[in-house]
């Protein structure tokens, strides 16, 4: 992408009464106006607390924007954080108080709203003035600016296999929980219970997934029309390879499909990381009203098996690489979910490793040290990358170190990948996405211990005990830019944990 061609970016802001209204009529042109507004508010402030003599801030409403040097260069063109309703499965015995969440959009407490801009240098201008005042009420009504940031393009970690034929394919599904020592978690009785495993992907098919582990999800919308209930992808859906891994190591798991990316055809939506931010918001709202009754009070994991291809969509590194002064909106919201909200979230590595790479990926954004980006690289997340059965590294595996602002020891560690069914030898489950909901249900396993739930274990720990505790086909000790620390062992991590 050319310096001089349009660029996408996004700012979160404090959810206030003007800006909500704004946001939901829906009138692009007004909320432009509205954010032009603010910023030459809190340029007037900034003129008034040096001793400029023209009086108190300027209201945002009234605030002059023809003269902003962003009018005609900036402009609104989505406003994702409305477009998910609950469709969380309510249980009998303990209703939420918010029941009219499931018939109205989410209102989450901040609202993301996305832009484009003329060229990528205006963006820049842009982000910095965002920036510089985040965190400041900009008038008096409490508008803020929460952070701000470019907006690349992602997709998932779809089915991904280096060859044609059966050639491609290395065991079953036994041998990739063999490679894992995944006997271990259901010997010592950790099947998952009472936790809840969310998967962030193309959605779920609620029909193939027994009763009981169905815990529902968020339906997605845009404007008022559906685009894709909570369970209802197709039975191929990628997320439903995900779904099989988790629940075939934590069979007592209760799945929430999140469909950021909805595989319907055609394609309904593209996907940009301010979806992703706006999905998340929402999700953790709703996790938030539920998490202190007992139907929910257990452990929650977040699968993502998406990220960022081509990195020419983020021309500064603003979330890639984290670049964003006081940190990408996004890298700070997953800071937040494992730190504070104490979330195990589990990536994929990807599958832009130099040797065969996806035709997606980016022609720069290949092989070691040039293909894992932004939250996929976060330092307290675990990254995951792919082996087989056989305990070979697969040369279409991203490769560290990550970026130098995030998590440069990336990837992780590795699971298996490229296997069949033991009863279906055409139900496949390949490329990064499979190794990272291996990974997913080995932690979902773990934490069906009571004694090791998210704060007495916190995601912290738990990941420095998989590390610990992977293997190294080799025997080497420490980090390499393919494995990682090695290939998870679950009895190895059981070992390792108090017990």
């Amino acid at each position: 992408m050319a310096q001089s061609d349009p660029v996408r970016l996004y700012v979160t802001m404090k959810t206030t009464p003007d800006l909500l209204g704004l946001y939901r009529s829906r009138d692009f042109n007004a909320l432009t106006r509205f954010t032009l507004a603010l910023l030459a508010s809190a340029a007037t402030h900034d003129r008034n607390s040096k001793g400029d003599p023209t009086g108190n801030t300027v209201p945002a409403t009234a605030a002059p924007t023809g003269t902003s040097p962003f009018a005609g260069r900036v402009q609104v063109i989505a406003t994702p954080s409305l477009r998910w309703r609950s469709a969380f499965v309510e249980a009998r015995d303990h209703p939420v108080a918010d029941a009219a969440v499931a018939a109205a959009p989410i209102v989450p407490a901040s609202l993301v709203v996305t832009y484009r801009a003329d060229t990528a240098d205006i963006a820049r201008v842009f982000l910095d003035a965002v920036n510089a005042r985040r965190n400041q009420p900009l008038d008096t009504a409490g508008n803020t600016f929460l952070g701000a940031g470019f907006d690349p393009g992602g997709a998932v970690y779809d089915h991904w296999c280096p060859g044609a034929g059966t050639g491609a394919i290395f065991g079953h599904r036994a041998h990739a929980r063999q490679t894992l020592r995944a006997e271990a978690l259901a010997a010592a009785g950790f099947r998952g219970q009472r936790v809840n495993v969310v998967i962030i992907d193309e959605g779920l098919d609620k029909a193939q997934i027994p009763p009981g582990n169905w815990g529902g999800g968020l339906d997605h919308y845009l404007d008022d029309d559906l685009v894709l209930p909570a369970g209802g992808a197709p039975p191929t859906s990628h997320g439903m390879m995900i779904a099989r891994s988790v629940l075939d190591l934590a069979p007592d798991a209760k799945l929430y499909d999140v469909p950021v990316i909805p595989a319907t055809n055609p394609p309904a939506l593209p996907v940009f990381v301010s979806t992703v931010q706006a999905a998340y918001i929402a999700l953790l709202q709703v996790i938030e009203a539920r998490r202190p009754l007992p139907p929910w009070s257990g452990p929650w994991v977040l699968v993502n098996a998406w990220g960022i291809f081509d990195t020419s969509t983020d021309p500064t590194g603003s979330y890639t690489r984290n670049t964003e002064p006081g940190g990408h909106p996004m890298i700070n919201l997953v800071t937040q979910m494992v730190e504070q909200d104490r979330l195990d979230v589990v990536f994929a590595a990807g599958n832009c490793g130099q040797f065969c790479p996806d035709q997606q990926c980016g022609r720069l954004d290949r092989g070691p040290g040039h293909s894992i980006w932004g939250a996929n690289a976060h330092p307290l997340v675990l990254t995951v990358s792919a082996v087989r059965s056989d305990e070979t590294w697969l040369g279409y595996a991203s490769q560290g170190p990550g970026p130098e602002l995030l998590g440069m020891q990336k990837p992780d560690l590795c699971a298996s990948t490229q296997f069949c069914e033991t009863h279906d030898a055409a139900m496949l489950s390949s490329g990064t996405s499979a190794s990272c909901a291996m990974a997913a249900g080995v932690v979902a396993a773990l934490r069906g211990n009571p004694a090791w739930d998210q704060a007495t274990v916190t995601p912290q720990a738990l990941k420095a005990a998989l590390l610990l505790a992977a293997r190294r086909p080799s025997g080497a000790a420490g980090w390499d830019n393919r494995l990682g620390f090695g290939i998870i062992d679950a009895a190895a991590t059981i070992a390792g944990l108090p017990g």
